[in-house]
């Protein structure tokens, strides 16, 4: 199982900019977690 320093829940515009910044170091892991619908479309 994989663990991670920071995981922010929402990836809408904050969520991503804060992602960005602490992925800067790179001693830092970070996993971004969004829900959705069920993504069947194959394109």
């Amino acid at each position: 199982m994989d663990s991670f320093d920071y995981v922010i829940v929402g990836a809408g515009s904050a969520g991503c900019v804060l992602a960005n910044r602490l992925s800067e170091d790179e001693g830092v892991s970070v996993c971004v977690l969004e829900a959705g619908p069920s993504d069947m479309h194959p394109y």
